[in-house]
């Protein structure tokens, strides 16, 4: 689509919120706090950390209950990072078959706000604004990853000293 300084950008875009801006809560946070791999009958208490890409940590306490089959969840205690208000959020957890016995737990998506919201998501999303509660990618948002909105350039995720020693490599070849 070009550059922001290109004409096929509209004169006022504002970038989406993207998904480093914002707290993922995962099924791999909660593994790592929990005394065991999370199964049915489980009634955990304790402390979560979420992390932002900008090393930002939100600290959180967590109840969890999978001893109900009809309705196991999670609730989070935490205060928001843009109001600093104490909130709770109840999330509702799914529990699917595996097709090789077993079974693995998902997110019922809170929010449930965008037509295609399907629901059962792995992870969940807090933005920073004030009025934000855990949801998915799309009730979150609409949010977007990072190097979707960075420019296509074949060495943009290289770092500046690689990509300097690459300008003189080419600088010496055209010298020659």
């Amino acid at each position: 689509m070009g550059t922001l300084s290109s004409t096929r950008w509209p004169k006022n875009y504002v970038k989406m919120t993207t998904v480093e801006e914002t707290y993922v809560l995962g099924f791999k946070a909660l593994a790592e706090v929990l005394p065991s791999p999370l199964r049915p009958g489980m009634e955990w208490f304790g402390q979560l950390s979420l992390w932002r890409a900008d090393v930002e940590l939100l600290l959180a306490s967590f109840e969890l209950n999978t001893q109900s089959a009809d309705h196991p969840h999670l609730l989070l205690h935490y205060a928001h990072p843009a109001s600093q208000e104490h909130t709770t959020s109840h999330i509702q957890l799914a529990q699917l078959p595996l097709p090789r016995n077993g079974f693995q737990f998902h997110f019922v998506c809170p929010a449930q706000k965008h037509p295609r919201c399907h629901q059962l998501r792995r992870h969940l999303y807090l933005p920073l604004s004030p009025q934000a509660t855990f949801a998915c990618i799309l009730c979150s948002g609409p949010l977007a990853y990072l190097s979707a909105q960075q420019g296509s350039s074949r060495y943009a995720g290289m770092s500046s000293e690689f990509r300097a020693l690459l300008a003189r490599d080419q600088a010496r070849k055209k010298a020659w």
